[in-house]
């Protein structure tokens, strides 16, 4: 869809010039050049909504038509950030291409607030070489553990990590917190207070893995695994599993592709009284973030042993 979305601006070059994007989509959506030749998104749908958020980038417009329907435009400033731009129009193709719904426009609009936070910092998108490893190892735990005891549904409304919560799953009074290291790490890192802090015992999951120079079998890179997980889940849930993503910046990008991983081991640490962490009712006066390392050689005794341990792999 992409490439779809970048070759029809392609095809445009005078100001006023649209083109529908597709014959087949339930949608009326074209693609084009406005009257000041900025690259443009237009949507023509029965609906009402109120004035959309603008960003620094985009500039949001809806209008009422003289046949009653709607024209919800949005207009790029920076032709710079045209790839980014891109990629918007085509996660609305592709979110609405099974659209029976009249009143589209809210949820459009919707749409846009999940990546309305991308356009006001555009110089900061991309994830950094530790964010991917992160994310490919709660996607993995998501996909191989989570799925698997609590279903698809349960599971990705368990995901507290996008919501940028203290736990990264949190359900029926469990938690997980996951931590993805190299292979041939000894120790782990606790970036706050809050990860490993509760009242409640949880569960400390460790992934190992190894970088990989090129994506072979047994292998992974964040794109692809994002693209399995799409690929299992109900569509009624891919909505919310995408809106997650942006929630922590991902978006399809080919600069993803070159950071490849093998999963070596997953392992659970019982998070109890007694485990090395630091608890808040411990803490001075006065401090207010803490970050701390745990060594793993020290931690042996907590280790679940058993079914907990063993996934399906890659």
């Amino acid at each position: 869809m992409y490439n779809e979305v970048k070759n029809k601006f392609y095809e445009v070059n005078s100001p006023n010039n649209y083109k529908r994007i597709n014959a087949n989509h339930p949608i009326d959506i074209y693609l084009g050049l406005n009257e000041n030749l900025k690259k443009s998104l237009v949507i023509i749908a029965e609906g009402e909504y109120e004035e959309p958020q603008s960003s620094r980038l985009i500039v949001v417009s809806i209008s009422k038509r003289e046949d009653e329907k709607v024209a919800l435009s949005f207009d790029l400033l920076d032709n710079s950030f045209d790839d980014l731009f891109y990629r918007f129009c085509a996660d609305i193709l592709e979110s609405t291409i099974e659209s029976v719904s009249k009143n589209i426009i809210p949820f459009i609009v919707t749409r846009w607030y999940d990546w309305i936070s991308l356009f006001k910092n555009p110089n900061d998108n991309l994830l950094s070489e530790s964010e991917i490893k992160g994310l490919i190892g709660e996607l993995y735990f998501l996909n191989e553990y989570m799925f698997k005891k609590y279903g698809y549904e349960k599971s990705l409304n368990s995901w507290m990590g996008p919501e940028m919560s203290h736990k990264d799953f949190e359900i029926n009074k469990e938690w997980y917190e996951i931590k993805t290291i190299n292979d041939n790490a000894l120790s782990v890192k606790i970036s706050s207070l809050e990860q490993l802090d509760s009242n409640i015992v949880g569960n400390l999951v460790i992934i190992k893995v190894e970088q990989n120079n090129q994506e072979v079998e047994n292998t992974v890179s964040l794109n692809s695994y994002v693209n399995k997980i799409k690929g299992k889940l109900p569509s009624n849930l891919i909505y919310l599993f995408e809106k997650k993503l942006l929630t922590v910046k991902y978006f399809y990008n080919t600069d993803y592709n070159k950071y490849i991983y093998s999963i070596r081991s997953l392992s659970f640490y019982n998070v109890k009284d007694n485990f090395p962490k630091i608890k808040s009712d411990n803490l001075s006066r006065g401090i207010v973030k803490v970050n701390y390392e745990i060594l793993l050689s020290e931690i042996n005794e907590f280790k679940v042993v058993g079914d907990n341990n063993e996934f399906g792999g890659i």
